[in-house]
């Protein structure tokens, strides 16, 4: 079975020559690997990358679509044949993770449209481990220096403090994919990912079953504490679902998944007004069931069923002042499954444009106006 191995980490962190050291470590033990580059490794791809890397003013949601273009290109052409040939293992140097670290985080895209657009291009094909590396920021920098690298707008200071910040909290919200690791030698890191990489992998559907059945034998019911990540629409049934992100067992304290999507249920939706960040807590049982995907074949997922005694443990502010506005980060609100929150977020946004009018025109009018909305 191929392992498909994902590599992530800021620009001079040495995520390349980590990579070249591991392919021929484990050539040398008779593996068959293959490294992709991203963007790169097809010649579209090749072309974004050097595209990208003049300055041409542009957009930071051109970039996304460039970004996302190289990836689906490579993914079709390159990556989906390869995982049916044979390779034990297939390096990707950067993949989705990239692009949320990079483009979300760092440009402050629309986390959304990012996590939408990764799907999509992908498949929904996910690396089986992750191996983030990370060092100061001013050592990755003086690495490239001393290579000769000018930095481009990639490469900023402040961008890539953005980026470190983003890729710690995508490692947070994925502990088992993800493994961070400290890259000060290479030797030590090699040995470490190795570690990490060969220890084999057991069979996901007798994982899944097995969990199954202890679940459904052992705790068919339980209490689970977790933070509403994002909500969604399924575009096929228009059914309303939600991210749950760092489910807890309340009984145990244990995080028992790092995310799971779940229907957004009339017991949830009697809650209220619910938004990213708020946290809740509610039974439910843990049923399984099929997904196919043309890439992997069918996966068996798991996930929560019969949601029951749900409770709101916490609520996060929604923007209520003109400095509120101004540090908002609107992407949560991007798509609205709540009818709620779309008539309480609309009022608010409405009193916000006419404080704005009242503010700059003091007229009649816009007072009357800036009053209805406050009503």
């Amino acid at each position: 079975m191929t392992k498909l191995i994902s590599f992530e980490g800021i620009d001079g962190v040495g995520k390349t020559t980590v990579i070249n050291t591991l392919k021929e470590q484990l050539e040398q033990d008779g593996k068959k690997v293959l490294v992709l580059q991203e963007p790169g490794t097809t010649v579209f791809g090749e072309e974004v990358r050097a595209l990208i890397k003049k300055p041409t003013p542009r957009s930071p949601l051109a970039d996304v679509l460039l970004f996302s273009a190289a990836r689906a290109d490579m993914v079709k052409n390159v990556l989906t044949p390869a995982m049916k040939v044979g390779y034990d293992y297939i390096f990707l140097d950067r993949y989705t993770d990239s692009t949320i670290a990079y483009q979300g985080y760092g440009n402050r895209n629309n986390l959304s449209l990012l996590e939408y657009l990764n799907r999509t291009v992908t498949n929904d094909m996910t690396p089986d481990k992750t191996i983030l590396l990370t060092l100061p920021l001013d050592v990755a920098q003086d690495r490239r220096r001393k290579r000769g690298e000018t930095a481009d707008r990639y490469e900023q200071t402040e961008f890539l403090e953005r980026v470190a910040e983003g890729y710690e909290t995508i490692a947070n919200e994925n502990p088992g994919r993800i493994v961070t690791i400290q890259n000060r030698k290479l030797e030590q890191t090699v040995e470490q990912i190795l570690e990490v990489i060969t220890a084999p992998v057991e069979d996901k559907r007798e994982i899944l079953h097995s969990e199954h059945k202890e679940a459904r034998t052992r705790i068919p019911n339980h209490s689970y504490r977790e933070h509403i990540g994002r909500f969604w629409r399924d575009h096929d049934s228009s059914r309303p679902t939600m991210l749950l992100a760092q489910v807890t067992n309340v009984d145990t304290g244990n995080i028992v998944a790092d995310h799971v999507w779940t229907d957004y249920t009339r017991e949830l939706i009697s809650l209220g007004t619910l938004v990213p960040g708020d946290v809740i807590e509610f039974t439910a049982d843990v049923d399984t069931y099929e997904r196919f995907n043309k890439y992997q074949g069918v996966m068996l997922k798991y996930g929560l069923t019969n949601i029951r005694d749900a409770s709101v443990i916490s609520h996060v502010a929604i923007p209520e002042t003109e400095e509120d506005f101004a540090r908002e980060d609107y992407s949560r609100f991007t798509i609205i499954v709540d009818d709620n929150l779309f008539y309480e977020l609309f009022s608010k946004y409405f009193g916000y444009l006419c404080y704005i009018s009242q503010t700059y025109f003091k007229t009649p009018e816009t007072k009357e106006f800036y009053r209805k909305g406050n009503n």
